[in-house]
Parts: structure tokens; sequence; C-alpha cells
């Protein structure tokens, strides 16, 4: 060992004398030979090296080696390296471990901006852990120690948001007078004041209890400051956000807009992560707007550069939209099984959020073949605050129920859960709990006796379906089951011009978004109708049906869930 160690510190010199740029040999043998304090140099700049090539499990070991040379009163590199290991350890999904080091880096802090720096690091780890409450604390109480002003009443919160709608509508006409005055030594702490607004409009996004004016304040707040600076990964970021915010405003062409002004500054940075990150939110664009395959194609490169960036949690994300759009698209076999791995790699990180979405994906596709001890698991790690990840999982296990014919229970999960959805503004993931309530609602009494339980039931479902037909032109993914369960209730009320009329609409509106299975499923509503009224057709629409139901390997799933046209199938 002790010749060994000579060695290493011999083959370190020689290294040094050719002028020292081979860093992480330098590193190596100068802390294989124990000279750690000669070493650290060249680790902290491995570490930057590594992480800047997204090679984080290296830059966590360097760090973790500059670590030993460092002197105990030497707070500049002590601060240095918390903060660095903290952001690796954050990116790898080692949450708990990276507020460890951001309590170090918080201690070794010499100025009040390196402070303001581990505060927003800090929020955000919270808030990857799915502690939607406890981050959106953290950050606004992080905006009031910077001398930023967040409105407590939401009447003072709507004066926010119309003065920062104002000020980007000037931002947007004229951006040669507005855009990108002041330069970047002037920003100061506005960077992180952006990443901290930013933050919390997703947080707030995710709460059951936040008004739309919140989201909207706190993203043109973000929006509107990165703006006055040189293009930052940081504006990348936001201008990629703006886009899904956009969509769900129908303003398609603005949110496109935004997301290539993303692109374009990562291709500036030659940033893997912002390019990465911006294709994805495009990918979230495309889901409402029932582009699916492009929703595919985009979060499926999202998740390959966020792989190759090291960042799991937004890697996480792009690979939850991947398998939304695949079910949506009516590739049902692949969206299962891209939500089941899915759920398992968030579940390891503790990813709970990108979890929750997971299992919903998981469970639509197979009609509710799912574990249901992993939906009992999941729900028990959300605050009762947390309304966008409790839904998915409720939507879960509501699925699951009705798979084994208790659909009393599933409309019973539904129906809380409609509750804490009609109190918030709506969104893509969350409002599927509409459509879903109301087939529960016809499955629990689809062939059911005559009795008035059964026709307040009908009348309820009935009327959801029309609220839910209010909500098409944001969320049109919903208009074939909305519709179609509107045509079978009907039916049941022998309303049979309704129940033609509303299957038209959801025959056309599955074939307008190239809704495979959606499609066949209204196919089938339709021969169920035509059966009725003894039409001589009414075999060939349900051949038809059961051809694409069978060629999308989707009839199991089917029936396991519509148990009266199983009954029909048997007969």
């Amino acid at each position: 060992p002790d010749a060994h160690r000579s060695l290493c510190r011999r083959i370190a010199g020689l290294l040094e004398e050719e002028g020292g740029g081979r860093v992480f040999d330098l590193a190596y043998y100068y802390h294989t030979a124990g000279e750690y304090k000669l070493a650290l140099p060249y680790a902290l700049k491995a570490a930057a090296e590594a992480r800047g090539l997204a090679s984080l499990q290296l830059a966590e070991q360097q760090y973790r080696n500059a670590l030993l040379g460092a002197s105990p009163d030497d707070k500049e590199t002590l601060f240095r390296i918390a903060f660095g290991l903290g952001e690796v350890l954050m990116l790898r999904g080692m949450y708990q471990e990276a507020l460890r080091q951001y309590e170090a880096a918080r201690e070794n802090a010499r100025t009040e901006l390196e402070a303001f720096q581990v505060e927003a690091r800090v929020c955000e780890t919270i808030f990857k852990l799915g502690e939607t409450k406890r981050a959106i604390r953290a950050c606004e109480e992080a905006l009031s120690r910077m001398g930023v002003f967040v409105p407590p009443s939401e009447i003072r919160m709507q004066l926010a948001v119309a003065q920062e709608i104002v000020i980007q509508v000037f931002h947007t006409l004229f951006p040669w007078i507005f855009l990108h005055h002041i330069p970047l030594r002037k920003a100061g702490k506005e960077m992180i004041i952006c990443r901290l607004f930013n933050l919390l409009s997703y947080a707030y996004y995710y709460e059951e209890k936040i008004s739309l004016g919140r989201i909207l304040w706190a993203h043109f707040a973000a929006l509107n400051l990165a703006e006055r600076h040189p293009p930052t990964q940081e504006l990348a970021h936001i201008y990629a956000a703006h886009g899904p915010a956009m969509s769900v405003c129908g303003l398609f062409t603005r949110s496109d807009q935004y997301v290539d002004k993303a692109l374009e500054i990562a291709a500036q940075l030659h940033s893997v992560w912002s390019r990465g990150q911006a294709l994805n939110f495009r990918g979230i664009s495309f889901l409402p707007a029932g582009r699916f395959h492009e929703c595919i194609e985009a979060c499926g490169e999202a998740a390959r550069l966020l792989e190759r960036a090291g960042d799991q949690w937004e890697y996480n994300m792009a690979k939850c939209n991947v398998a939304y759009g695949l079910y949506r698209a009516g590739n049902l076999v692949e969206a299962a099984r891209f939500g089941q791995r899915s759920y398992y790699e968030a579940i390891e990180i503790h990813d709970t959020t990108s979890a929750s979405s997971c299992l919903s994906v998981w469970a639509k596709a197979t009609g509710g073949d799912i574990p249901i001890e992993e939906a009992e698991r999941l729900r028990t790690m959300f605050p009762e605050s947390a309304c966008h990840p409790i839904v998915e999982v409720g939507q879960s296990a509501a699925l699951y129920w009705a798979a084994q014919g208790d659909c009393a229970k599933a409309v019973e999960i539904l129906e809380e859960n409609w509750g804490r959805v009609r109190q918030r503004f709506q969104q893509e993931y969350v409002i599927a709990v509409l459509p879903w309530l109301v087939t529960m609602l016809r499955l629990k009494f689809d062939g059911a006796e005559e009795s008035e339980e059964r026709k307040q039931g009908l009348r309820r479902a009935f009327w959801l379906g029309q609220l839910g037909r209010i909500t098409l032109p944001f969320f049109g993914n919903n208009g074939p089951q909305i519709l179609r369960e509107l045509a079978l209730l009907s039916l049941f009320d022998t309303k049979l011009d309704k129940a033609r009329h509303y299957i038209g609409l959801s025959i056309k509106a599955a074939q307008n978004r190239r809704a495979r299975y959606e499609y066949a499923q209204s196919l089938y509503a339709l021969y169920r109708i035509e059966r009725y009224l003894g039409a001589k057709h009414a075999g060939r629409t349900r051949e038809e049906s059961m051809r694409l139901l069978n060629k999308l390997n989707a009839a199991d799933i089917f029936f396991r869930l519509e148990r009266k046209a199983a009954q029909l199938e048997a007969a």
C-alpha cells in the first residue's frame, strides 16, 4: 500500500508538470495517494465537467472526494461542494440526501445571494418529494424574504394578476422596448426569484383549493421578470411552461410559438436539459389538442434527452405523457406496459406525483387490471390538499373495483373525487374523473331492476353528462366517452332520437381525434342501439366494432368493464 500511494503521488506530479489539464486523472491519483487537499481543486473541476456531460454518478463521486480535502474553516469551498452535490443528488432523485446537503450549504453560505440560491433548491426538492403544500409555504416565505410581495387575499391577487397580464401584453406588442434590456450582470437575485415563481406556479397547479388566479400570477410574474434579461435557462423553462398554459386556454398558435422560442434558447445555450424539457411541454400541449401521435413523438424524444441530462423527475413526467398519448391514441397494450414500468420507476425514487399519473394510465389502459394495494399505498402518501395526484389514484381504484363488479364502490370513489375537482380550475388530467363518473353510474344501473334509486342514479348520470358536454370545447378528448354515455343513457330512457343523435356525435368526435379505442367502443354502443331498434344492419356494426377491438387487442379490456355488453356477446 505504501508503494502504491507513492507511485500515485509521483504520477500525479508528472501529470501536473504536463500542465494539469487531465483533471480526472489528477483527482484520482492524488485521492488514491491520500493527498486529499491536493486532489481538492481537481476534484471540483472534474465534478463540474462530469455534470456538464450529465455523468451525475461520476459528479457525485468527485464532489464527495473533494469534501475529504476541504478545510472546516474554508466556507467558500464547503458551500460550493455541498451546493453542487445537492443539485446532483436532486437530479438523480435522491431527495432526502439532497436536502441534507442543502442544509450544509445553508450553514456555509457567506452572502445573502448564496443563501437565496439554497432556499430555491430546497423548495424545488420539497416539491419533487410530492409535498406540494409544504413547497408552496417554503416558496412564499422565500419570496417574502427576498422582498417580493405575495398577495394574501384573493381580491389583491386578482389585481396582481391583471397587472402581470398587462405587462405581458406590452412585452408581446413591443418586444424591442421591453425584452432583454437588462444585462445579466445586473440581474442579482432576479433569476432566483424567477425560479421560485415558476416553481410556485407548478406547486399551485397540483393543490386542491388554489384559484386559477394564483397560478396565473406566479406564471406571468416569472415570465415578465425573465424576459427583462438576455436568454437564460430559466427563460427557456418559463417559455416552455407557457406553451401548455396557453393550450388550456385554446391559444394553440401562441402555445407553439413560445415552445419554439424555448427550443431556440436551448439551442443557443447548447442545453440538452432545456431542449428535453421544452419538447416535454410541447407534448403536453399536443395532448389536449388531440394530436396524440405528435405528443408521443415529442415526449418520447424529451424522455431520451432528459435521461441523458440526468433529471429523473422530468424524465418520469415525459414518460408519463408518452403513456397518456398512447392510451388516447388507442394503443392500449403499449400504454399499459409503459405506464406500469414508469410507475415502478417513479416509486423507486419516491416521485409520487409522477407515479399517480402512471398508475392512472395503467388502470385505464387495462380496464382496471392493476394491483389495488398499489393504489391504496400511494393514496396514503398524499396530504388531503393534493388534488391532482389524489384524483389520479382515485380513478385507478375506481376502475379496479368496477372490473371486480363493484360499480357501487367505484361510483363512491369517483363522487368523492369529483367533489374535489369541481371546486377548482379544470385541466386535462383531473377533468377525466367526470366522464368516468358518468360511465360508472351507467354501469351500476345497466340492467338493474326498475327502482327509485335507479331512476335517480340515471338522472344524475345524464345531468353530469350534460355538464361534461359544456367542457368539451376545452377538453375535447373526453368527447367520445361523454357523448357515448349520453347516447346509452337516452336509450335506457327510450329517447331513441336522442340516442341516435348522441352516438353519431360520439363516433364523429372519435374519428376527428383518431382515437381508435374510443371509436371501437362507440361503434359497439351504436350496435346496442341498432339492436334495440331491430335494425337489419346491426350485425355488421357489431362485426366492425369487434374487428377493431380485436385489432387493438382490447376486446378483453372492453368486456372487463362492460358486463352488460359481455352478456350480449354471450347471447
